[in-house]
């Protein structure tokens, strides 16, 4: 998974999300992400740059 940061990184992503395994995380983090960009959609710019990726911290 580091190395997907690093790449996200050097690609200009400001932040990096990992999607959570647990189906009541995964709404929590996608609804915040929703709020997040309901917020900027007045007009204002959106400055955070956001990538998600699968969570393999739990893979066996």
């Amino acid at each position: 998974m580091e190395a997907d940061i690093e790449r996200a990184v050097s690609l200009g992503i400001k932040e990096y999300i990992v999607k959570p395994m647990d189906r009541q995380e995964y709404v929590k983090t996608m609804c915040g992400l929703a709020s997040r960009f309901i917020k900027h959609s007045s007009g204002a710019p959106l400055t955070t740059v956001l990538a998600i990726g699968p969570d393999y911290s739990k893979a066996q």
